[in-house]
């Protein structure tokens, strides 16, 4: 079921993983959820307070470590919380993180035909990942939803250095594959990091855009997909 698309021949498929694989928002809630629940027992301030020192410690990690994998890592987040608090202890602070994966974990749902059409095209297609975040943590997500048997290749910024849109992420993706770029489409839910990096270096590329999207699809030169089914269906 190789797909053929203006004389190309698509060997392999590369997927972001959050907000393409499954929905990040209500498992980030959960997470930042129970964070704050347990927090509140030994604070005054209010979650909504403490959403905005989180938010706070938040932008001050990614500020010093920007474009690099740490700066997503929710431990540095929550130390830097603490610290602004007068809180801090490394005790306290993983117990923090781990209320906030187990809740996330727990909270996580997969994108609609998600699983049952990736195992359909595992069958036919090398299955990639490329995401900008630790390593450590993509791979509990791809056990979490159940497809990690499916991945035959995976790229994190951590591994790499650098993040999606740097053209190196992808490039260290195809080697991988043993694949030209043209061999390769990816699939992903933001234009700027997954869909324009990828076209520009060769790739046919999928924009996944929910139907109840607001983002405007006004501009031919990138394809758009509603649903797992959709891409399923373009691959034929």
């Amino acid at each position: 079921m190789q797909a053929n698309h203006n004389r190309r021949i698509i060997k392999g498929l590369l997927f972001d993983l959050d907000n393409t694989l499954y929905h990040y928002n209500p498992a980030h809630e959960a997470g930042l959820s129970a964070v704050f629940k347990t927090l509140s027992q030994q604070v005054t301030q209010s979650p909504a307070e403490l959403s905005t020192v989180y938010e706070q410690a938040k932008q001050q990690v990614k500020h010093r470590l920007h474009s690099t994998a740490a700066s997503h890592h929710r431990l540095l987040y929550l130390q830097a919380m603490l610290e602004l608090l007068g809180l801090f202890s490394p005790t306290l602070t993983q117990d923090l993180y781990n209320h906030y994966w187990n809740a996330f974990f727990a909270a996580m749902q997969p994108i609609t035909g998600m699983s049952e059409t990736l195992h359909r095209l595992a069958k036919s297609y090398s299955i990639g990942i490329v995401t900008n975040f630790v390593a450590d943590i993509q791979y509990r997500k791809l056990e979490q939803l159940g497809i990690a048997n499916l991945i035959s290749h995976l790229v994190t910024s951590e591994e790499i250095g650098c993040e999606k849109p740097d053209p190196r992420v992808f490039f260290a993706a195809c080697k991988k594959m043993q694949l030209q770029a043209d061999e390769v489409c990816m699939i992903g839910d933001d234009l700027e990091i997954d869909i324009i990096p990828a076209q520009h270096l060769g790739m046919e590329t999928y924009w996944l855009v929910p139907q109840t999207s607001t983002t405007k699809q006004e501009h031919s030169l990138f394809k758009t997909c509603s649903t797992f089914y959709d891409i399923e269906e373009r691959l034929q």
